[in-house]
C-alpha cells in the first residue's frame, strides 16, 4: 500500500509559518510596550524629582526666574507624560490584538493537526483492513488447496 500522504501538508506548513510570524510580532509588540512603560516611568520619576526640587525652593531663598523655569519644564514634562500614557495605551491594545492573532493562528494549525491525525488513523485502519483481507484470502486459498488437493 502507498505511503500516507496528507493533502493539506503544504497548507499546514504555511499556517505554521504564519503562527511563527505572529509569535515574532507579539514579541516585538510586547517589547515596544515594555520600552514605552519604561520611558513613562522615567518621565514620572523626573517629574517627581522636579516637584521635590520645587518644594526645596520654598525653603531656600531662590529667584522667581528659577522657579518659573522649573514650572515651565514641569508643564512640558506633564505634556510628555500625557502623550506617553496615550502611547502606552496604544501599545497595550496592539499587544492584545497580536495575542488574538496568535491565538487564531494557533487554532488554525491545531485544526489542521487534528485533521491530519484523524486522516492518519483512518489510513492505519485501512491498512489494517487490507492486511486482514489479504490474510483471509491467503487462509482461504490455503484451505481450498488442502481441501481440493491443489
Amino acid at each position: 500500500m502507498k505511503k500516507f500522504q496528507f493533502r493539506l501538508d503544504r497548507v499546514m506548513e504555511y499556517k505554521k509559518k504564519v503562527e511563527e510570524e505572529k509569535k515574532k510580532e507579539l514579541f516585538t509588540a510586547r517589547e515596544n510596550l515594555r520600552l514605552a512603560i519604561e520611558n513613562l516611568k522615567k518621565l514620572m520619576k523626573e517629574r517627581k524629582d522636579i516637584m521635590d526640587t520645587l518644594k526645596n525652593f520654598q525653603r531656600d531663598d531662590i529667584k522667581i526666574n528659577h522657579v518659573l523655569l522649573y514650572l515651565n519644564y514641569l508643564y512640558a514634562l506633564n505634556e510628555k507624560i500625557k502623550l506617553k500614557k496615550i502611547e502606552v495605551s496604544q501599545k497595550e491594545r496592539e499587544v492584545a490584538e497580536k495575542e488574538k492573532e496568535l491565538i487564531e493562528a494557533r487554532k488554525e494549525v491545531k485544526v489542521l493537526e487534528n485533521l491530519r491525525e484523524k486522516r492518519y488513523q483512518d489510513y492505519l485502519q485501512e491498512v489494517k483492513r487490507k492486511e486482514q483481507f489479504m490474510e483471509d484470502e491467503f487462509a482461504k486459498f490455503t484451505y481450498l488447496r488442502r481441501e481440493y488437493g491443489g
